[in-house]
């Protein structure tokens, strides 16, 4: 049987980053990231084993144009997006 390489499966010049050199570069942690693959927010790709990947493209994803107004929509932890504390008052 001949072992799989984890390689992207097009063959085009692509910079690939795991799941915790991207939380790096996004400024978010790696239980993050999987929540929004689960909730279908960000959705890596996968390498023919079954382990995730990210690219250039999901990097722009969420960067856009800026990455403090791309990530600020982004839901992060459980922490309220519109600025009010989460306990009660």
């Amino acid at each position: 049987m001949s072992g799989q390489s984890d390689t992207p499966c097009n063959s085009a010049a692509v910079t690939v980053y795991s799941r915790r050199e991207f939380a790096r570069l996004v400024n978010r942690s790696e239980k993050t990231l999987r929540r929004w693959a689960k909730a279908g927010i960000l959705t890596p790709s996968y390498y023919p084993s079954g382990r995730p990947f990210y690219t250039d493209v999901h990097l722009t994803s969420v960067l856009g144009s800026t990455q403090d107004e791309a990530t600020s929509d982004l839901p992060d932890s459980g922490v309220p997006t519109n600025g009010t504390p989460s306990r009660n008052r």
